[in-house]
């Protein structure tokens, strides 16, 4: 098998030219591998690609977006929000039931 993500990368929608589909509990290599036209796209605004996984919002986000959504108010600050790009770098990605 190989180094799984921890948990905050599954059910996360890939975007393709053709189709879209849904992957779960992918491995680390397979999201640096995937092909240019399949990026994950920014849930605020859908146009740029998505860098960050905001656990409370439960979204993926751009740099741009991520600013402008989590630097809106105090609480919103303290949203747990971790890289997509290298996942396994934070030490703060979400566990799933099963893992806690």
């Amino acid at each position: 098998m190989g180094d799984w993500v921890r948990c905050g990368a599954f059910s996360l929608l890939f975007v393709s030219h053709y189709s879209v589909a849904t992957i779960s509990n992918i491995t680390a290599t397979a999201v640096f591998t995937l092909t240019a036209d399949m990026r994950i796209y920014c849930d605020v605004c859908s146009k740029e690609e998505a860098t960050l996984f905001c656990y409370a919002d439960e979204a993926v986000l751009c740099e741009a977006c991520d600013v402008s959504v989590h630097h809106a108010n105090k609480l919103a600050t303290k949203h747990c929000r971790f890289p997509l790009l290298n996942p396994n770098s934070c030490n703060a990605s979400p566990l799933c039931d099963i893992c806690q």
